[in-house]
């Protein structure tokens, strides 16, 4: 029996096999993904497409209609530099105020148009006094402690701007940070009520707060070193003169619970707190002010900057502690750029539990690989309902992208001689090869919980008369009043003479 060879089969190139059937969309080539999306985003005005009811994202890459979801709880956006998400931040802004929502912004790059774009909203709104503009490092106007802090809020945010929060991963260096924050607790009771612990007053500011340490450091070494000369057989009374001079009331500081055996302990401490000093923070505008009267709180801080990237995690301390004790008012947008800069443990537990607070967050980081703060990752993964990536190079986010899009038929045709053999297979809905045909800018995939597919949009920008003069801000120069203490209390001594047998001098501490 003669058997005829059977022909290979040949399968078209993907250029060729890039057709659609009734079967489905033709399998991705480069080619089928550059005509599909890589075209220019068009120019709109976003001011024309928000509503009261909505939440506007764009509109569609491929219809130019405008793509609307119904309100957020929280947003992720991971984007590139350059890539436009200041474009969608802005709506997002204008949206909130438009609802009489309070907004707070964390910039750590000085962005040149989102100020401009809210200032010239708020004119438009006539309450331009509402925006607050907190300006690191000159002009860093933000109130850090405050009479509606407790001791306990107030310790909260220190402990978490300090790293002090004992870490699985630093187990050699819990015991030092447990021990830090016990004696923390103690400084800022201290701190606190210091009138009446101390008969001291003073305004509660961070640069104070070291300068207080460093007061109570300096007596209880003065302390320790009169003690140590005085039960010598021969002291040095101009020594113990000099050590006689105190900061604060002799009576007063021995009944403080901070003693000589914490010294290295208060020490680390206050150098930590030290880097603030030459910082211009100055008690101004409070947090509440955006959390729960409709103003717009815009930190202007800066990523290259490790003390300034310490302060934001205060910061979102305050957000989550005041949200939460003032929940049945508040009403916010809170918005986070660069977080992968300042991660903080405070975040990933606060995400669930602060929509029911009133905040909702837009948080923005550069990649998935970028975002190292593996709980704080997914946390954000857990509770943004809406995620929105523009074109990224980071293949951790080009499979992250690709594995949420989903899987779905499409046509893949093969050549047999002269016969063309037409069949289903599976692919990733956005892959790799689409999601690199995207535009640079402006173009973002949204992955939205409430919907079954992902949709790709487009964005454009809010027209602004100008960019925004952050020069005039930067220049600016604002003298704090810091905390100076005179050694005005003094430990005197009575030389009396004893009448044992050996008429020593028997040295009397007299207070």
């Amino acid at each position: 029996m003669l058997f005829k060879k059977q022909e290979k089969e040949t399968l078209l190139s993907q250029d060729q096999s890039a057709l659609s059937s009734a079967l489905g969309r033709g399998i991705t080539s480069i080619s089928s993904a550059k005509d599909e999306l890589f075209h220019q985003p068009n120019i709109f005005n976003p001011l024309d497409y928000i509503k009261d009811d909505k939440y506007f994202l764009g509109l569609d890459h491929q219809t130019q209609q405008p793509l609307y979801n119904d309100e957020s709880i929280h947003t992720q956006i991971v984007a590139p530099t350059r890539s436009g998400k200041g474009i969608f931040i802005a709506v997002k802004v204008v949206e909130a105020l438009r609802k009489n929502k309070g907004v707070i912004i964390i910039d750590p790059k000085e962005d040149d148009f989102l100020a401009q774009v809210i200032l010239e909203e708020l004119q438009r709104q006539n309450r331009t006094q509402d925006l607050q503009i907190v300006n690191w490092s000159n002009d860093f106007c933000y109130t850090v402690f405050s009479e509606l802090d407790t001791v306990e809020e107030a310790t909260k945010k220190m402990t978490v701007m300090l790293n002090l929060i004992e870490n699985d991963a630093e187990l050699g260096a819990s015991y030092y940070k447990k021990s830090e924050r016990i004696l923390l607790a103690k400084v800022m009771h201290l701190f606190f009520n210091s009138k009446t612990l101390l008969e001291v007053e003073f305004d509660l500011t961070l640069q104070n707060l070291s300068i207080f340490l460093k007061y109570i450091i300096s007596d209880l070494i003065s302390n320790y070193e009169f003690q140590k000369e005085l039960e010598k057989n021969k002291p040095n009374f101009d020594k113990l003169a000099s050590l006689s001079k105190r900061y604060f009331n002799p009576d007063l500081f021995a009944t403080i619970e901070i003693n000589y055996s914490n010294l290295s302990i208060l020490e680390s401490l206050q150098f930590s707190i030290s880097e603030f000093e030459n910082v211009s923070i100055y008690n101004k505008y409070h947090i509440l002010d955006s959390l729960t009267k409709g103003k717009v709180l815009y930190i202007k801080s800066d990523m290259l900057d490790e003390t300034a990237l310490k302060f934001l995690k205060l910061v979102i301390t305050d957000i989550i502690q005041f949200s939460k004790k003032y929940k049945k008012d508040t009403n916010c947008l809170a918005i986070l750029d660069e977080l992968s800069f300042y991660p903080t443990q405070i975040l990933s537990a606060g995400l669930s539990t602060v929509a029911g607070f009133g905040v909702n967050f837009i948080l923005a980081y550069q990649s998935e690989a970028q975002m190292k703060d593996e709980n704080l990752r997914v946390s954000i993964k857990d509770n943004c309902q809406t995620k929105i990536y523009y074109k990224s190079s980071d293949d951790k986010t080009l499979k992250y992208i690709e594995l949420l899009s989903g899987l779905e038929l499409v046509t893949q045709k093969s050549k047999k001689s002269n016969e063309t053999t037409i069949r289903q297979q599976q692919e990733a809905h956005m892959n790799i090869t689409r999601l690199r045909a995207l535009p640079r800018a402006k173009v973002a995939v949204l992955i939205e919980e409430n919907l079954n597919e992902i949709k790709i949009f487009q964005t454009s920008p809010i027209p602004v008369k100008n960019k925004f003069n952050w020069d005039n801000l930067n220049s600016k120069d604002v003298a704090i009043k810091k905390l100076f203490l005179l050694k005005a209390f003094k430990v005197e001594l009575k030389q009396e003479i004893s009448l044992d047998t050996q008429n020593q001098d028997e040295k009397e501490l007299v207070l």
